[in-house]
């Protein structure tokens, strides 16, 4: 839910995985091999200090093989050929939240909170189309992402709220696939690689005032944001 949320502060994915994305129904084509673990700590410091931890490991393992068999008859003779693909997928991710709150006093609260996750999958696709040379390709992805959230809330009067926020984002965006031999170089022996990376960051501050009269409630806020993308694509 937290990624849905933040999809907009994520680099976009420029390398599609070629081996999972034409399946008509993954659940009759696949076979699949999950793990996953979770910790969720909940602690009180003392009376004024709290702090949740989330901790979550997934890694998986999906593999398939298709083969198609086209057989064409030419006067009386029949000509076929046989295409085959094999491919293991393995999708992994690691994650770490935690949420800090410190109530300064009865009218004042700090919040500082922190979202850390590292994911990708590692593609491995072998595929023989009719007399052909195999081909053999490998997708490599990193995808590590960062959210920091510094919240202060002050109570001004019985009507009145404060909220001052301070929103940092950071994506960091790492493919590298190749594919041998080569579709282009006359050298046969040779491969073809390309690698992305793509950085990613932006922040947010906000000044949000609450208020609340004998009639109507408002809100006046002020924010301010930015953003910073970097992109280096190599292609040998």
């Amino acid at each position: 839910l937290s990624q849905i949320r933040d999809k907009s502060y994520y680099a976009p994915v420029l390398i599609e995985d070629p081996s999972f994305t034409f399946l008509p129904d993954p659940e009759r084509f696949n076979r699949n091999s999950q793990f996953f673990g979770s910790y969720n700590g909940l602690l009180k410091l003392s009376s004024k200090l709290t702090a949740k931890l989330n901790l979550a490991c997934e890694k998986n393992r999906i593999s398939n093989v298709q083969v198609y068999e086209n057989a064409y008859f030419i006067n009386n003779d029949t000509i076929s050929f046989t295409d085959q693909i094999e491919a293991i997928k393995k999708p992994y991710s690691y994650s770490a939240t935690t949420d800090i709150r410190y109530a300064i006093d009865p009218k004042r609260l700090l919040q500082v909170s922190s979202a850390y996750s590292f994911e990708g999958p590692d593609t491995d696709i072998n595929a023989l189309y009719g007399s052909s040379l195999p081909l053999h390709g490998f997708l490599k992805m990193k995808n590590g992402f960062s959210k920091n959230v510094l919240n202060y809330t002050q109570r001004i009067s019985k009507q009145n709220a404060l909220i001052l926020e301070v929103k940092d984002y950071y994506n960091n965006l790492k493919q590298d696939f190749n594919v041998a031999p080569s579709v282009y170089k006359l050298n046969s022996n040779a491969a073809d690689m390309q690698s992305v990376l793509w950085k990613k960051h932006s922040w947010q501050g906000t000044a949000t005032i609450y208020g609340l009269s004998k009639t109507t409630k408002y809100t006046t806020f002020l924010s301010v944001a930015g953003s910073r993308n970097n992109f280096n694509s190599l292609l040998e």
